[in-house]
């Protein structure tokens, strides 16, 4: 669906994927099977999809840094060739690596 860029002070580079049914669903889509995806839902949306409620929501996304001993410069964020990938980045927060 997407793509984090990691470009690292040393040149290289990670690409890491945000893959579609298992890192995002709909916005309408509430059946994750890890909890703590969801990170905002709006309760008052009153719709309807196939006869149950809608909450319209944002998820919460976390990837992990394949190379945590590299020291990250800048990241890219990059929608996926595909048809219907638009994604949308609120926030991105960055954890200090554990020692």
């Amino acid at each position: 669906y997407a793509f984090v860029e990691l470009d690292y002070r040393d040149g290289s580079r990670a690409r890491l994927p945000i893959i579609y049914n298992r890192d995002i669903k709909e916005w309408f889509r509430t059946d994750w099977d890890t909890p703590g995806r969801i990170a905002w839902r709006r309760r008052d949306f009153g719709d309807e999809k196939q006869g149950q409620a809608v909450d319209p929501s944002m998820v919460t996304v976390r990837l992990v840094n394949p190379y945590p001993q590299r020291e990250v410069a800048s990241l890219a964020l990059e929608a996926a060739p595909m048809q219907f990938s638009a994604p949308a980045f609120i926030a991105i927060t960055a954890e200090p690596v554990e020692e």
